[in-house]
């Protein structure tokens, strides 16, 4: 009776480690997909950063710290845009490099989210003015 126990609990054992290596195989596998997932994003938004000069340099919940640099004319804006409690309302704060910005951009603004590419077009215009 003892050697039987004693062979019941050892395939127990044996049950539950193969369980634990298939749970650890299966999180490797979705950790190797997460990985391949996070460097396609790293690089669409480093493409965007090459196509519009604009990359973010902070993104919270609630808010995200813009910035806009014309490497040519050494000039650079920061701006943050956060969400208020209107879902259709969000707000422009400007944080540094305002002299380059139109006289509305350069104090905090709040506007309707469906206008924010155009704030944003706004930025750009300013920090890349036509030649």
């Amino acid at each position: 009776d003892v050697v039987r126990s004693s062979k019941l609990q050892m395939k127990d054992t044996s049950d539950e480690a193969e369980k634990e290596k298939e749970i650890f195989k299966k999180l490797q596998e979705e950790n190797v997909v997460l990985l391949d997932q996070v460097a396609k994003q790293t690089a669409l938004l480093e493409h965007y950063k090459f196509i519009t000069a604009t990359h973010f340099t902070t993104i919270e919940d609630g808010f995200v710290e813009c910035c806009v640099t014309n490497p040519s004319k050494s000039s650079t804006t920061k701006f943050q845009l956060t969400k208020t409690d209107d879902e259709n309302i969000m707000k422009y704060t400007p944080l540094e490099g305002t002299n380059h910005l139109p006289t509305f951009l350069q104090e905090a603004i709040e506007f309707e989210t469906k206008d924010c590419p155009q704030l944003i077009q706004h930025v750009i215009k300013s920090i890349f003015p036509a030649e």
